[in-house]
C-alpha cells in the first residue's frame, strides 16, 4: 500500500527558475522537460486560492462531499491509465501502482466524503456549572493549505491530505516534487475531469526554492511529507510564521519475529514490505530481528523467495541520487563487518537500477542501522532475548511503524504497547497507510500530527467556541461584589459540583439553588 517517504524539496535554496527534467526510470531515458512555476507567480496563485476558498467555504458539507465523490469516481474510471503513467514515470509496476496509489487515493476521497460531516458539524458542550447556557463548538476552515509532496508515491501522497482539507472548507496549493512533474499533470487532469471548482486546488512545479517560497507565501497550514532532515528545516521555517504543520517523515522500521512465528508467512510478508516500490517507502521493513535459533532458517527462506521473484515484480529506483545514498550505506556496513547473505543483480545497467541486498550481523553503529535506507535492502539481525530486541528497536530515533510476527495474538498485542511506533501491525507490515480509516502518524523523529481517518480533520480547522447565557441564570455569582455571605454560598455551590458523595452534592445543590433565582446580582451578607 502507499506509504510515506522522502522529498528532496529543501527549505531554503537560492531563488532560481529551471526546466524540470522528466525521466522514465525503467530505461533511464530523459523524455522531456517542463517549465517550472515561477516564484514570482505565487502571489497570484494565493489570490486565486483565497477567492476560490471563500466560495467553497459557503458550500454545505453535502455539496463538498459530492465533489469528492466525483473525484473518487474519476479515479476509478481512470485507474488503468493512471497506473500505466505511474509505471512509466515512477518506476513501479502497474499492479503496484493500482494497489499502492490509485486505489488508496480513490478510497481516501470516498471515505472523507462519507465520514466527515458528523465530525465537522457544530456540537453542543454541556457546562456542569451552567447547564442552561448556550455552549457550542464550531469548526471553521483555516483558509489555504500548502502541501509539499514527495516523489516515491507521487499521486497518493500529493493528494493524501486533500479530502480532509477540502471537506473542512479549505483551498489547497500542492507543490509536487521536481521528480514527479508528470504525475502532477495527471492530478490536474483528474481534478478537472471531476469538475473541481476553479483554482480551489492548484498544482505548482519546481525545486526546493519553490517549496521555501510556498511557506513564505501566506498559507494557513502546511502539510509536508518527506525526510526527517528536511522536515526539521520545514518545521523551523513554518514556525517563524506560526503556521501549523503536519509532518509525515522518515522511518527505520523493524519487523520483530517471535519464536512461534510462522516463518514462511513472515518471509512472504517481509519480502513484500521490504521490496515494494524498490524499498522506497518510509514504512517499508528495513530491519528484521529474529531469534538466534531461527535466523539461519529464516534467511534461507528469504533467499529462496528472492531468487524466485519475477523481475517484473521489482521496480526501479525513482531517482538516481537515491541509489548513491543506498550504496554508501552498503559500503559502510560491509567495511564494519556486515555479512551479505543474499544479493540479486538487476537486468539492465542504468542509474535507476540497484541490486537487491540482504545483510546480517550489521553493527549497531553502521549507517544502515542508524539512518533511513530507502532502497531494496534488508538487515536481518539475530537476538538472544526479547528484551534485547525491544531495546534495540526502541533505541532508534525514528518511530513510524513496526510489526510483530507471532502465533500468539494476545502476546502480540501486549508487545505492541511496548514498541515506540505510531503504528504497530501484527503478522503484516506496511498495509495500513493504504487504508483511509486507519490513522497514520509517526513518533519521535518520524513526524508530528496524523493523516488518514477522521482524527486528522481538526488539524484543518479553526476551532471556535461560542457561549451565551441566554438570560436564564438570574444570579451571576462570579461578578462583584464579593462578601462573606457569597463565600459561604460559593462553598455550597462547589460542594454541589465536586463533593465525592452523591448525597452531599444533592443537599448542597438544594441549599445553593434559591440564590440562583435572584433577579439581579444582589450582595450576599450576614448569616445564610
Amino acid at each position: 500500500m502507499g506509504t510515506l517517504a522522502h522529498t528532496e524539496t529543501r527549505a531554503a535554496e537560492p531563488a532560481q527558475r529551471m526546466d524540470i527534467e522528466i525521466y522514465v526510470p525503467a530505461t533511464g531515458e530523459l523524455e522531456r522537460t517542463k517549465e517550472a512555476t515561477a516564484i514570482t507567480s505565487l502571489p497570484d496563485v494565493m489570490a486565486r486560492a483565497r477567492a476560490a476558498q471563500a466560495g467553497w467555504a459557503q458550500r454545505s458539507l453535502r455539496e463538498r462531499a459530492a465533489v469528492l465523490l466525483r473525484v473518487a469516481e474519476v479515479l476509478y474510471r481512470s485507474a488503468d491509465g493512471l497506473a500505466e503513467a505511474l509505471q512509466r514515470y515512477n518506476g513501479k509496476s502497474a499492479e503496484e501502482a493500482l494497489l499502492s496509489e490509485v486505489y488508496p487515493a480513490a478510497a481516501n476521497f470516498r471515505y472523507f466524503a462519507r465520514a466527515s460531516a458528523r465530525h465537522l458539524r457544530p456540537r453542543r458542550l454541556r457546562l456542569g456549572a451552567l447547564p442552561l447556557a448556550y455552549s457550542r463548538v464550531r469548526y471553521e476552515p483555516l483558509g489555504v493549505v500548502g502541501v509539499i509532496a514527495p516523489w516515491n508515491y507521487p499521486f497518493l501522497l500529493a493528494t493524501l491530505d486533500l479530502p480532509a482539507a477540502l471537506m473542512a472548507g479549505n483551498a489547497c496549493v500542492i507543490k509536487v516534487s521536481e521528480h514527479a512533474a508528470a504525475t502532477g499533470e495527471r492530478i490536474e487532469q483528474v481534478l478537472a475531469e471531476a469538475r473541481m471548482p476553479a483554482h480551489l486546488v492548484q498544482v505548482i512545479y519546481g525545486f526546493g526554492d519553490l517549496g521555501a517560497a510556498l511557506i513564505e507565501s501566506g498559507i494557513d497550514k502546511l502539510c509536508f511529507i518527506g525526510s526527517s532532515r528536511v522536515g526539521r528545516l520545514v518545521y523551523a521555517a513554518a514556525a517563524q510564521r506560526m503556521i501549523p504543520v503536519t509532518l509525515e517523515l522518515g522511518g527505520k522500521d523493524a519487523a520483530l519475529l517471535l519464536e512461534d512465528a510462522d516463518l514462511e508467512d513472515a518471509a512472504d510478508g517481509i519480502l513484500w514490505a521490504g521490496l515494494a516500490n524498490c524499498g522506497q517507502a518510509c514504512a517499508s521493513v528495513e530491519l528484521v530481528y529474529v531469534p538466534d535459533a531461527l535466523r539461519a532458517d529464516f534467511i534461507a527462506r528469504l533467499q529462496r523467495k528472492l531468487a524466485a521473484l519475477p523481475e517484473e515484480s521489482l521496480g526501479a529506483m525513482n531517482v538516481p541520487f537515491q541509489k548513491q545514498l543506498v550504496l554508501e550505506q552498503l559500503r559502510d556496513a560491509r567495511e564494519r563487518g556486515a555479512r551479505v547473505v543474499a544479493e540479486r543483480a538487476r537486468r539492465g545497467d542504468h542509474p535507476f537500477l540497484l541490486p537487491i541486498t540482504f545483510l546480517s550481523d550489521v553493527p549497531d553503529d553502521a549507517l544502515l542501522l542508524r539512518e533511513e535506507t530507502f532502497g531494496p535492502v534488508l538487515a536481518i539481525q539475530g537476538y538472544r532475548s526479547l528484551e534485547e530486541a525491544l531495546r534495540r528497536i526502541n533505541a532508534s530515533p525514528f518511530g513510524l511503524t513496526s510489526s510483530i510476527w507471532t502465533a500468539d495474538r494476545r502476546r502480540g498485542q501486549e508487545l505492541a504497547h511496548r514498541l515506540q511506533s505510531g503504528t504497530v501491525t501484527i503478522n503484516e507490515h506496511m498495509i495500513t497507510p493504504g487504508m483511509p480509516e486507519a490513522p497514520w502518524g509517526g513518533w519521535k523523529a518520524s513526524g508530528l500530527g496524523v493523516s488518514h481517518s477522521v482524527l486528522s480533520l481538526p488539524a484543518f480547522c479553526r476551532l471556535q467556541y461560542v457561549f451565551h447565557d441566554r438570560g436564564l441564570l438570574r444570579y451571576k455569582f462570579w461578578r462583584f461584589p464579593y462578601s462573606a455571605g457569597k463565600a459561604r454560598w460559593l462553598r455550597r455551590f462547589l460542594a454541589s459540583q465536586l463533593d465525592p458523595s452523591p448525597w452531599r452534592r444533592f443537599t448542597s445543590l438544594l441549599a445553593a439553588a434559591p440564590r440562583l433565582l435572584l433577579r439581579r446580582n444582589q450582595p450576599l451578607s450576614g448569616p445564610d
